[in-house]
């Protein structure tokens, strides 16, 4: 579900990419784990780094799928 106020929508997706907050949370992950697919944890969700940091680990990662 997105949306914003009041106002939510379901979208089908393959991919989810996030990019919020300026604190490390893995809530998202601890939740999407096991329940569908791979998901794999990067970018500030992991350590709070920056942006360059976030691309390479990405890059990193979809190098070695």
């Amino acid at each position: 579900m997105v949306g914003s106020g009041d106002e939510k929508k379901l979208i089908e997706a393959d991919t989810i990419i996030t990019a919020i907050g300026y604190k490390s949370n893995k809530a998202l992950y601890d939740k999407m784990s096991g329940y569908a697919g791979e998901v794999y944890l990067l970018g500030d969700a992991e350590k709070v780094s920056n942006v360059m940091n976030a691309i390479w680990t990405a890059y990193e990662l979809a190098s070695n799928l």
